[in-house]
């Protein structure tokens, strides 16, 4: 279903309407154009509207200024990408992809507003670019317990609004736009800020004690940051420090990923480090408002062999000299010497290159 071109209005009454079909296999599709808009409204009920069920899938568009997805309800009023009615079926797919200031209101009389991205049986992606934006009361990122995935991108320009946002079981927050309320993770959900990498904005609080916070660093200056102003909670939080694009930092670099009001649980996080060999060693603190990272040795490659080894190669060398000593001619022991350094330096500008 297509409804496009300022003015364009559909109102769609009573409880819960569902795209994909109500047999819960076929795909289905609703876009929301040129300042169209669109009202899912439950008098007396909770306003309800399914995208993607069971084995279908299903896809909402909108996009273009003026252009508006409203579900209301006196009861409460819920967007479901990803619907768990069937609790015997699954494999389906939802979609939603709002962008160029198109507007989502998930508003309620009474009751609680929701926006449900993913769930027990239904994969989910939710993408939000160029000043789109959402308001609801609760977000939640894929929270249930099958083995399905939501996933909320944010990208620059773009915010999404709720007194609540919890990110759950294979569930991530990304992007580099704003996110305005109080974050929460829950059973191993994620946050990847920015847009490999970037910048992700919180305004409100960010409780990371259940889950996992993934920052790539790419460089002195292109690395993933969380900027926000409430309290960042990182009591048993597990933190990622991905280096990517062959970037090795150099000691004393420094890297500030989270700025906060004010920071708790740092000596309690787990830092892990992917992309460098194991020996590298860092330092976190929280100073000023800022958690900073700063490397306290230099960065080696995966495959790149510690200097110790190559000088015990050097030292194998020496020795092997001293062994055939006797039984080499002095021209033949520099030519040796120096053929057997030649192959060491060699291996070392191969772990640079491959580095």
């Amino acid at each position: 279903m297509t409804v496009s071109g300022n003015g364009a209005f559909i109102n769609v009454g009573e409880s819960a309407t569902f795209f994909t079909d109500q047999v819960n296999t076929a795909s289905g599709q609703l876009d929301i154009f040129n300042g169209a808009s669109v009202e899912v409204n439950g008098n007396n009920l909770t306003g309800s509207l399914g995208i993607g069920k069971g084995t279908g899938n299903g896809i909402l568009n909108l996009d273009g200024a003026g252009s508006r997805l409203t579900v209301l309800g006196d009861a409460g009023a819920a967007l479901w990408l990803g619907d768990d009615s069937f609790a015997n079926s699954g494999g389906g797919s939802a979609t939603m992809f709002a962008s160029n200031n198109a507007v989502i209101d998930v508003t309620n009389g009474s009751g609680l507003g929701i926006f449900s991205v993913g769930s027990r049986f239904v994969d989910a992606e939710a993408y939000f670019s160029t000043g789109a934006s959402l308001s609801s009361d609760l977000i939640w990122v894929s929270i249930g317990e099958g083995e399905t995935s939501g996933k909320l991108k944010v990208a620059s320009g773009a915010s999404v609004q709720a007194n609540s946002i919890i990110v759950g079981s294979d569930g991530l927050l990304t992007g580099s736009g704003t996110v305005i309320g109080n974050v929460q993770l829950i059973n191993g959900g994620m946050i990847n800020p920015g847009n490999t990498p970037g910048t992700l904005t919180i305004d409100g609080d960010l409780d990371a004690k259940d889950g996992e916070l993934i920052f790539e660093i790419a460089s002195l200056t292109d690395y993933d940051r969380i900027v926000m102003t409430g309290i960042a909670d990182l009591i048993s939080a597990n933190i990622q420090l991905l280096f990517t694009d062959v970037f090795l930092p150099t000691t004393l670099d420094n890297f500030e990923l989270i700025s906060a009001g004010s920071l708790i649980g740092l000596d309690q996080a787990n830092f892990s480090v992917a992309g460098l060999a194991p020996d590298f060693l860092f330092d976190v603190t929280f100073s000023n408002g800022m958690l900073s990272l700063t490397a306290l040795s230099d960065g080696r490659a995966i495959n790149e062999p510690p200097v110790i080894w190559l000088l015990f190669a050097v030292w194998a060398a020496c020795a092997s000299l001293r062994l055939t000593k006797t039984q080499t001619t002095s021209k033949n022991i520099q030519l040796y010497l120096l053929s057997r350094l030649q192959n060491i330096f060699q291996q070392l500008s191969v772990f640079r290159i491959a580095a």
